[in-house]
């Protein structure tokens, strides 16, 4: 169950330390939303690639 979400929007320093611009494991192209799990998963919706993909707190990519 997802704890928190709230939007994938510049400036709230999350760019760069949850993926790089691209298509590819850990890549993002149009990141909408974010959720986070109380076990501090972060989960980002990647509309530009039609995918949610995990991280870890950390911003390590995390394969689902």
């Amino acid at each position: 169950m997802l704890a928190t979400a709230v939007p994938a929007l510049a400036g709230f320093g999350w760019e760069g330390k949850f993926g790089s611009v691209g298509s590819g494991d850990g890549q993002l192209l149009f990141p909408t939303d974010v959720a986070i799990r109380g076990a501090g998963d972060v989960f980002v919706v990647d509309a530009g690639n039609n995918r949610v993909q995990r991280f870890s707190a950390s911003g390590a990519y995390q394969a689902q």
